[in-house]
């Protein structure tokens, strides 16, 4: 699903530029462990500290089947804390790992979606039929990148994005989200959506709202289909 016939953008164009300057820069501060060559969580938590280097916020809703991820929380991907959070309300379940470091959180702590094992992490999903997982993504403009295995729950927030004057792309991307072992894939049914939310977009306050109402009013209709016509009224 693309807006106006729009095509998925690239890689910012500021990124490329600066490409080489960042590589000198980073030759003198990365951190010592790189996550990028990790391979489970374990490898993280082998060379990072809890409470030090990053923070795990689990918020289970008792009868709730819907979990909202946020595994590069922080300031590893900027503001997709507070947007699962806001998604998540108080109706919906909550994961949020967060980066904490005083500098190079996405270089130290940016574990690859597939290999997000973190065991409460994967205990809290297992109870959710549908999981949407908040990233960010280094692409120009103002957008929202559309992945997962669930093509139905994506199709729906996709369209209530678009309804709410959003730029979304549901394919033709660089981050499709369809490993089985991704972290958006691990709730009950094995499928998920995955929301790659660009750095312009997540600076913008409308766009937050936008989105955050959008994906709440998808979730709790869906939410209101399983429980049925007893239950109790949520707010969007």
């Amino acid at each position: 699903m693309q807006r106006h016939g729009l095509r998925p953008p690239g890689r910012s164009t500021a990124n490329r530029c600066c490409a080489s300057n960042q590589h000198k820069l980073a030759a003198v501060s990365l951190p010592p462990i790189l996550a990028k060559s990790f391979r489970s969580f374990a490898d993280l938590a082998a060379a990072y500290d809890e409470g030090a280097d990053y923070l795990i916020t689990r918020v289970p809703r008792p009868g709730s089947s819907i979990g909202i991820v946020a595994p590069h929380g922080g300031s590893i991907e900027e503001q997709t804390s507070e947007i699962a959070a806001a998604i998540a309300g108080a109706e919906f379940s909550l994961y949020v790992l967060e980066g904490i470091r005083s500098t190079q959180n996405y270089a130290a702590l940016h574990l690859t979606s597939h290999y997000f094992d973190e065991p409460s992490c994967l205990e809290l999903l297992v109870t959710c039929d549908d999981v949407v997982a908040i990233h960010g993504c280094k692409v120009d403009g103002e957008v929202v990148l559309v992945g997962g295995l669930d093509n139905e729950l994506a199709a729906e927030l996709g369209a209530a994005m678009i309804k709410a004057g959003l730029v979304c792309y549901l394919d033709g991307h660089e981050f499709p989200g369809t490993h089985p072992n991704n972290v958006c894939n691990r709730g009950r049914r094995g499928v998920g959506v995955q929301l790659e939310l660009s750095a312009a977009f997540r600076k913008s306050s409308p766009h937050k709202r936008k989105l955050v109402a959008a994906a709440r009013e998808v979730l709790l209709r869906r939410a209101a289909r399983r429980t049925g016509p007893g239950a109790a009224k949520l707010s969007v």
